[in-house]
């Protein structure tokens, strides 16, 4: 709900109309704290409830203007809020929140407050949003390679061969600065992180090492001391090393090829089954991170 309410409050606090009228230190989100300077515009989020759609969220919002100069003057200001907010979703999305609907279901006047000595106008406005972040997916044939400093298209790098679905999603949180209002000039949207989803994945264990900190030998023996064997040393410090992943292959779509570069990039959970050969077939999650300049990934594909 943060990112919804810093995304209209941008829009209500950056325009040069209203803020002729009203002044931006007097435009909240929150009615938790008063505004004793009039006019004001404050704002928040009332019901919630999951909407039919898939990842969309209905919300009812609620927002109030005062003014202490006369009721005409109130509702001169609202009229300037209606504008900017009702079906105008495009104008209110941001980077980290789509808005498909906003539109005014109710407004009116309530009187002239005598505690606060002002004239009140109240409206609500229906919302349909979501945070999607990024999100991209595709049927995909292809190799993963990886590699802890410079990863490429080489067979050293060669980790896992896959043929199913290939899905990335990347997600974006903001830092707030609470003061008088919610959100202030200095918010910036500046975490970030995702997954990256493979499915049916031929994954080549004798890279294990490479995505953890395991150690491999593939000349060790049973406990008989005759049997040869391949061990994977798993210890109570074994750990996802930190990798550069790489993504290449063809989308079954299309057939066009594409690739996704991360550099930064974990392997959290790791499954280590007793297949018959050495390739066994198993989905994956990938964490991606951002990596010390701040890149997430870089997807490419062919025109």
């Amino acid at each position: 709900m943060l990112n919804l309410l810093e995304a209209i409050y941008t829009r209500l606090s950056t325009d040069s109309t209203l803020l002729q009228s009203v002044d931006k230190e007097n435009i909240s989100s929150t009615f938790k704290k008063r505004i004793t300077v009039l006019p004001s515009i404050v704002f928040d989020i009332g019901n919630v409830r999951q909407s039919p759609l898939s990842g969309v969220t209905s919300v009812i919002l609620n927002l109030e203007v005062r003014s202490a100069v006369s009721k005409k003057d109130t509702w001169d200001i609202y009229e300037i809020v209606k504008g900017l907010l009702d079906n105008h979703a495009s104008d209110i999305t941001s980077a980290s929140c789509l808005v498909h609907v906003i539109e005014e279901i109710e407004s009116g006047d309530t009187g002239y407050d005598q505690i606060a000595n002002s004239w009140v106008i109240s409206s609500r406005y229906s919302i349909l949003f979501s945070e999607p972040g990024v999100f991209v997916t595709s049927g995909a044939i292809g190799n993963i390679y990886a590699d802890e400093t410079r990863v490429h298209v080489h067979p050293e790098h060669l980790i896992a061969n896959f043929a199913g679905s290939l899905s990335v999603y990347l997600d974006f949180e903001s830092l707030m600065h609470v003061g008088l209002n919610r959100f202030k000039d200095n918010s910036q949207f500046h975490i970030a992180n995702g997954n990256i989803y493979v499915t049916n994945i031929q994954f080549i264990f004798s890279s294990i090492s490479q995505l953890w900190n395991v150690t491999n030998s593939s000349s060790d023996v049973l406990n008989d001391g005759v049997t040869s064997s391949t061990s994977y040393l798993i210890t109570q410090d074994s750990h996802p090393r930190d990798l550069q992943l790489l993504f290449h292959g063809t989308k079954t779509d299309t057939g066009k090829a594409f690739e996704i570069y991360a550099p930064k990039v974990v392997l959290p959970v790791i499954t280590i089954p007793f297949p018959r050969k050495e390739i066994a077939l198993l989905d994956y999650r990938f964490v991606i991170l951002a990596d010390s300049n701040k890149n997430i990934c870089k997807i490419s594909v062919e025109k």
